[in-house]
């Protein structure tokens, strides 16, 4: 059988993962690789590029990739725009792995956006690159329930399990040209949000009604990243689902468990406060408690 040149464009420990199926093949080829440059990440470590580096695959820029002759070329959470230039170079295919469903959720973010929207179904994408962002033909889909108590890390670590089975499940289609295109989740209903998108929403409103003040807090729980949050007197309030991934439960006596009409109404005067009346505990506490116990990744400027 032909062995296929693949360039991967990726990042995050997704990429990783696909990289290392793709080593396995013994008809692919990754003759090259394209990442984002050495230096601070939410997930902790460049895997990805380390596992290039292991496994011999040298990282270029992506404006090398006219340097290279490649058959399919992939791109697995990479967080730039590839130039159309490039995606008409690969001889066989350009695809992307999108972990949202298209064309609903387009850009970044879909995670926190879909439970802001109370969407029932969520989903990821595998679909061509194309001169728009996010706008190729869908050459594979997996959709399923969205449940109502996830906060949005734990959709991104649900999503991101699908996108691997979805990934190496259609490699061997996308090689053999076996494809038959998928059909689009709400595709009368696109939104196409911008990596900054959140940011304008975090900030929380007191008159909140009890679901969405709920939503909201889920929708902005995702550690490494600053929650959910309002201001009084200058000073922060972080709210976040107790015990949700990567935090543990704190350990609060009765006295500083209250409902959450008390403390909207009252105010948060202590420096933990945990609201017990929805079906996932809500903590609210100080930003100084907060960062004394939690991290808070600061986006690099460049």
């Amino acid at each position: 059988m032909k062995q296929f040149k693949v360039v991967l464009c990726g990042e995050k420990p997704l990429a990783k993962r696909c990289l290392c199926h793709l080593l396995s093949l013994p008809h692919i080829k990754v003759i090259a690789a394209c990442t984002r440059r050495q230096g601070d990440v939410w997930w902790g470590s460049q895997v990805f590029r380390d596992e290039c580096s292991k496994s011999h695959i040298p990282i270029i820029k992506r404006s090398q990739l006219g340097d290279y002759e490649y058959d399919l070329l992939l791109s697995v959470l990479y967080p730039f725009i590839i130039e159309t230039t490039h995606i008409a170079q690969a001889r066989k295919l350009a695809v992307n792995l999108h972990e949202a469903p298209l064309p609903r959720w387009r850009g970044c973010n879909g995670y926190s956006h879909a439970i802001l929207a109370r969407d029932l179904m969520y989903g990821t994408t595998l679909h061509e690159l194309a001169t728009e962002l996010d706008q190729g033909r869908v050459i594979a889909s997996c959709h399923f329930a969205l449940d109502p108590h996830l906060t949005a890390k734990e959709l991104y670590d649900r999503t991101t399990e699908k996108s691997y089975k979805l990934f190496t499940s259609s490699i061997s289609s996308i090689i053999n040209d076996d494809l038959s295109y998928a059909e689009c989740l709400d595709e009368n209903k696109s939104f196409l949000n911008a990596r900054q998108s959140l940011e304008p929403l975090k900030k929380l409103d007191r008159e909140l009604d009890p679901l969405e003040f709920y939503n909201r807090v889920r929708a902005f729980d995702f550690v490494p990243w600053e929650p959910a949050f309002w201001v009084h007197n200058g000073h922060k309030t972080y709210a976040f689902v107790d015990g949700s991934t990567e935090r543990k439960p704190l350990a609060v006596p009765s006295s500083l468990r209250s409902e959450f009409r008390k403390v909207m109404s009252a105010g948060v005067s202590n420096e933990l406060t945990i609201i017990t009346d929805f079906i996932r505990p809500i903590a609210v506490c100080s930003s100084e408690f907060y960062r004394k116990h939690f991290p808070i990744f600061q986006r690099p400027t460049d």
